[in-house]
């Protein structure tokens, strides 16, 4: 597990690094409320985050209070059984509405959550566990912001979900910790 956070560590520094090289925009720490008894980080995360950059934190744009409560306005018209809707909102709203999901998850806890974006994964080679993900850039597409995602049922996911190529998915959103990080993943998700 330490050997984990270290290899994610070093590849996060250095396309950090890289990032910063290209002028992407400016990285904002955000503080989360994880809820009773958890620990908070100055930055909540998941392997969606890493996968969005590959291997950088994608949180370079973070969205304005009046961009975050439009999207959050807009995806509350949802589809029937869905509490947020991400596949009806812009490229800017979408992208704000997956900050706040990301920087305030105890909000969306629970709640039923459809999105579409591009398929990413991510393999650990130490542990053999694969972590997948629905990656939305933000309308520049400068910047990335995604939610990794648990299969219901993937028995064939290697025949519908390829790396890059679009994909849309339907689950609850959970939150798990690995160690001291708090990661965001949709559970019993389901490709829509």
């Amino acid at each position: 597990m330490k050997q984990h956070i270290a290899h994610i560590t070093a590849l996060v520094l250095l396309l950090t690094m890289l990032l910063a090289l290209t002028g992407c925009g400016d990285k904002k720490d955000t503080a989360s409320d994880t809820g009773a008894g958890a620990k908070a980080t100055t930055q909540v995360t998941g392997v969606n985050d890493i996968l969005a950059n590959g291997g950088t934190q994608s949180t370079t744009h973070v969205p304005s209070e009046e961009e975050r409560a439009k999207a959050a306005k807009a995806a509350k018209n949802t589809a029937e059984g869905v509490d947020v809707d991400l596949t009806k909102l812009s490229g800017v709203m979408v992208y704000s509405q997956v900050f706040d999901m990301v920087s305030n998850p105890a909000s969306y806890k629970g709640k039923t959550i459809r999105m579409e974006g591009n398929y990413g994964e991510y393999l650990d080679d130490e542990t053999g566990n694969l972590y997948r993900a629905c990656v939305i850039p933000d309308a520049t597409a400068c910047c990335e912001q995604g939610i990794e995602f648990v299969l219901k049922d993937d028995s064939n996911a290697d025949e519908d979900l390829v790396e890059g190529l679009p994909c849309a998915v339907q689950g609850t959103f959970d939150t798990y910790y690995e160690g001291q990080v708090q990661y965001c993943t949709l559970r019993n998700a389901v490709l829509v």
